[in-house]
């Protein structure tokens, strides 16, 4: 007769396996529904890998579409070289991959019970909210999947790690550069690591081409991004500056610069709380949702698909509630969860703009929930010898 250790371990490695093959499934199942279409607009690899053939031309990378760093373009060289669906189909399976990755570890690293629960949970969590940004193999799952492995590292003392990994998240798509004055925060020492890793990240394209060239890129880049900012101003997005622009505040562009500075030292303070009084462990999923609704709700031009970033977030919490039976929040997280995946639903069935701030709604409730669970918070007794910047060493 089994011992309930015995049964509880059974049942541990079921969940495990269980959130394997819901990776697995969800991998195969992005890669059949994009196997055999050719290039389009609506296609994001397609902006990838006509920018990445760019760079092995030495042509001019930026055409309106392509956002981000040319060391990117360079880093996608090796998948814009393979013919297009193949290219496709890899660059979509290694997308969900890194997710996967980071997803998982951040989950495993808080110890304690039922974890393979809480690894299924994740899983189901994840794969439906980031379907479509997956589907469109867009790099913001690669991005979060290198922050949340570089939050992880941090968690466990391993600061080159996360310098690396932030700067590689950077290079993948530069949005993750808002989350690393917070984690900085956090952890004062991780500052001079990253700062060399930036410079690597900036630095590694002249090594490859022509330094003149290089310069011209990084400035068109520069003229890029501030084309899309003034665009913002004028078209309506996703974001927690025009969700108020609609409930009838006239936000000029100067206020809108105030409210994100303001925003990022609210995330920074929530962040250092959440260290201070969880631990590092169990305060790594609550730097990535702080670090994810500062970018999702206050970078200009946030899109639908761009909400995947919180989707792990998301999953980690409400899988925390679903083990602890913490029905009140377990509601909520569901709530969030129904709201994200009826958005596009709501968008076209119902009439004016708010439809479209659906999601910026269901992650200010996420964000306020988690807010004030913290708020009754106390910290736990630390030893001196295991402080680590805000936390406590894992």
């Amino acid at each position: 007769m089994l011992s309930p250790q015995d049964l509880e371990t059974s049942s541990d490695r079921r969940y495990r396996l269980l959130a394997a093959l819901t990776w697995t499934l969800f991998i195969v199942l992005v890669v059949v529904a994009r196997w055999g279409t050719g290039p389009s607009t609506g296609n994001v690899f397609t902006i990838y890998r006509e920018a990445s053939l760019r760079w092995d031309a030495g042509e001019p990378l930026y055409d309106g579409r392509f956002l981000y760093l040319p060391s990117s373009a360079m880093a996608f060289a090796p998948i814009a070289a393979l013919p297009f669906t193949i290219g496709g189909a890899l660059w979509r399976a290694l997308n969900i991959l890194v997710f996967a990755c980071g997803t998982w570890r951040m989950v495993e690293l808080r110890r304690g019970r039922q974890a393979g629960l809480r690894l299924l949970v994740t899983a189901l969590f994840t794969a439906l909210l980031s379907w479509s940004a997956a589907r469109h193999g867009q790099m913001t799952l690669a991005m979060g999947g290198l922050l949340m492995l570089g939050i992880v590292s941090l968690a466990r003392g391993r600061d080159w790690r996360c310098a690396w990994l932030l700067g590689a998240a950077v290079a993948v798509k530069p949005l993750a550069l808002a989350a690393l004055p917070i984690l900085t925060i956090v952890c004062p020492r991780l500052g001079w690591r990253l700062a060399l890793a930036l410079v690597c990240v900036f630095a590694a394209p002249f090594a490859v081409q022509e330094p003149g060239w290089v310069i011209e890129q990084y400035a068109s880049w520069r003229e890029t991004l501030v084309a899309r900012a003034q665009m913002a101003d004028q078209r309506a997005f996703p974001q927690g500056i025009w969700l108020l622009r609609h409930a009838g505040l006239a936000i000029e562009p100067v206020a809108a610069d105030l409210l994100r500075v303001c925003a990022g030292v609210a995330a920074a303070g929530l962040s250092v709380r959440a260290c201070r009084t969880r631990g590092w462990a169990e305060a790594a999923p609550y730097l990535l949702a702080f670090v994810s609704g500062l970018i999702l709700l206050f970078s200009p031009c946030t899109e639908h698909n761009t909400y995947a970033l919180a989707a792990p977030a998301l999953g980690m919490f409400a899988a925390i509630a679903l083990v602890r039976r913490e029905r009140r929040s377990w509601r909520v997280f569901l709530i969030v969860l129904l709201l994200s995946l009826a958005s596009h639903r709501l968008q076209r069935a119902l009439p004016g703009p708010l439809p479209g701030m659906v999601k910026p709604i269901a992650c200010l409730l996420f964000l306020a929930t988690l807010t004030a669970g913290l708020a009754g918070a106390h910290a736990p007794p630390v030893a001196p010898a295991a402080s680590r910047g805000w936390g406590e060493a894992s």
